[in-house]
């Protein structure tokens, strides 16, 4: 956030690398931050959302509604240099997530596979999840 009401943002490094890095505006989720230690070390879950959006329209509608609705509202950036492939986010500088416990999510636009979409077909949004480490 920026402006007079800007809050220092809080980072929280979940495989206790830069590799992912969470980064939270209102403060780090409760109850502790170190449940995430675990939240990348097995395969993650992927879900449909059944939305999708066309190419090159925003998502800023989106973000505001996440940012104001869900606790724990949060981006996502992966390190290039350091990426081994525990998340798979479409823009790796800048993803959507939320954190609840000792699990995290975040959307991205996925292709149908094996070919690129064109310019005016829509994108279906997934949610993908690392799995709970219960």
């Amino acid at each position: 956030m920026q402006g007079a009401g800007e809050r220092d943002a809080q980072l929280l490094l979940v495989n206790g690398t830069e590799e992912i890095v969470l980064r939270f505006d209102d403060g780090l989720p409760p109850p502790e931050p170190s449940m995430l230690a675990n939240a990348v070390r097995s395969p993650r879950t992927e879900s449909w959302t059944g939305v999708t959006v066309k190419r090159g329209v925003p998502v800023d509608t989106l973000q505001m509604y996440m940012a104001t609705v869900l606790p724990g509202f949060c981006t996502m950036a992966v390190d290039p240099d350091l990426d081994t492939g525990l998340v798979s986010p479409y823009n790796k500088r800048f993803s959507m997530a939320s954190v609840d416990g000792p699990n995290f999510a975040y959307i991205t636009p996925v292709s149908p596979p094996m070919r690129r979409p064109s310019n005016t077909e829509s994108m279906p949004l997934a949610r993908m999840a690392p799995p709970s480490p219960r």
